[in-house]
Order: C-alpha cells, then structure tokens, then sequence
C-alpha cells in the first residue's frame, strides 16, 4: 500500500469533486509564447549557427528557450578583419621597411 498523508488524500479527493479529474491544474504564472517544437526548433538552428535563430520572437523569449535547451547566450570570439589586401600591404611594408631606411626606424622608436 502507498504511504500518503491524511492531507494528501483529502486535497486528491476535493480535487477530483471540484475538477472530475485528478490531473495537475495548469500553474500560475506567465504561459509560455512559444511551444515545446518550436523550443526545440530554436536549439537545434542555434546549434547548426549560433549567429540565427531563425524565428521572429522577442530576444527574451530565445533566451529563455536556450536557457532551458542547456545554452547560454555568449557572443562568438572577434576575430582580426584581415583580408588579402590588408595582408599583401602589411607584407609591402615590412619588405620596404626591412633593410635602410635607419632615419625612420629612429623616429619611429
């Protein structure tokens, strides 16, 4: 036999009369915007590229959603904007600047 409180059972019992039903009463709070698919939506296109998320919802709502997926909001590393062009001028430089030219390196240090 199960062990319950005498409480328990009245509190099953005043719920079945008033409800016709045992089940759990939806809890107080605010409900959630979104559905549990479309949760788990917002993971797994966060997971494929963190930088999207895909769905047109407030911030806080994602949030929360990754929060609850077991994610946390970080933002990617930054990285340097070097592109070939700015590499090739950086290269330039260094071979004019590499042998001579000891009047500007003294002005420079």
């Amino acid at each position: 036999m199960n062990k319950m409180s005498r409480n328990a059972v009245c509190c099953i019992i005043a719920k079945y009369k008033e409800t016709n039903s045992v089940r759990s009463t939806p809890g107080r709070g605010c409900k959630h915007k979104i559905s549990r698919t479309l949760e788990r939506k917002i993971v797994t296109d966060v997971c494929k590229e963190p930088r999207t998320s895909g769905v047109d919802v407030s911030r806080t709502t994602v949030v929360t959603a990754l929060h609850r997926g077991g994610l946390q909001g970080y933002r990617p590393r930054r990285t340097p904007l070097l592109k070939e062009q700015h590499i090739t001028a950086q290269m330039r430089f260094a071979h004019e600047h590499w042998k001579g030219k000891h009047e500007f390196w003294k002005s420079v240090l």
